[in-house]
């Protein structure tokens, strides 16, 4: 006998195949019985289950399920057994219920078990979206055994983010910028084209930058963001600042621009 206990509305439970001393039990059929309380006695539900320790078993444990896949090869590991193994195979498809598989190299003929299924080689920029891995048991006589999983891959950028425009001109330095951008993408902040520091954006897209420093005159802002696949998007439109300190004299040239030639 073996008990499992738990609570609330729902109930979803397994058993293992064994006693409460961990022991495997023989192949049968068992009768379990559920019973509920909610501030009394409920009638318990029995029913019946068929144990059959020869039936082929298949099993992913990596990838993670909804991983993000960011490396050209793949190593897909688990268990695929039976107690007269025949076969396995592990394929490959795009999408949640795919059209079609491409059925990868076996890392063995022979029966695995926690260990090295097959290698998903990638081909070059492979289309974005979830991609299913299912496993497949052969055993003795034709029973089989199949388990599947599900990856994500991602090639699709951020969109570009919005800057806000810092007030200008600026009497006092250092500033703060802020703005939007997808939501959990890292943002980064260019000040006069160099690199000024990173953020995350929330869950709801706002991003801030405090302590920006500026330089004497004109200072232009940009940003980027790049997602959890390392896609990174375009540059967001520029901002410009002017800095001038309070009590300072400044004449600021618009036109032309700095370096720029001129042609008579």
């Amino acid at each position: 006998m073996k008990t499992e206990s738990g609570s609330g509305r729902l109930i979803n439970t397994s058993w293992d195949g064994t006693n409460t001393s961990g022991v495997p039990q023989p192949n049968g059929t068992y009768k379990f019985r559920m019973d509920a309380t909610a501030g009394g006695s409920a009638a318990p539900v029995i029913g019946r289950i068929d144990l059959n320790n020869n039936l082929p078993m298949a099993q992913i444990t990596a990838p993670a399920s909804d991983q993000l896949i960011v490396t050209p090869a793949v190593d897909i590991s688990g268990t695929a057994s039976a107690s007269s193994f025949t076969s396995y195979s592990v394929d490959v498809g795009l999408g949640t219920s795919p059209f079609q598989f491409i059925t990868l190299t076996n890392a063995s003929s022979g029966p695995v078990v926690d260990g090295l299924l097959a290698t998903w080689t990638l081909q070059s920029s492979p289309p974005s979206g979830i991609y299913q891995i299912r496993l497949k048991v052969t055993g003795n006589g034709g029973a089989t055994a199949e388990t599947t999983r599900f990856v994500r891959i991602d090639h699709v950028p951020p969109l570009q983010p919005e800057l806000s425009q810092p007030a200008s001109p600026a009497t006092t330095q250092p500033i703060t910028v802020t703005g939007t951008a997808e939501e959990n993408t890292t943002v980064e902040l260019y000040v006069n084209d160099q690199a000024a520091g990173e953020t995350t954006a929330t869950a709801e897209g706002a991003f801030t930058f405090t302590d920006v420093a500026l330089t004497l005159g004109s200072n232009s802002f940009k940003a980027s963001a790049r997602d959890s696949a390392n896609n990174t998007g375009s540059f967001s439109d520029k901002k410009t600042v002017v800095y001038m300190p309070a009590g300072e004299g400044l004449i600021h040239i618009l036109s032309p621009a700095d370096g720029s030639t001129v042609y008579k």
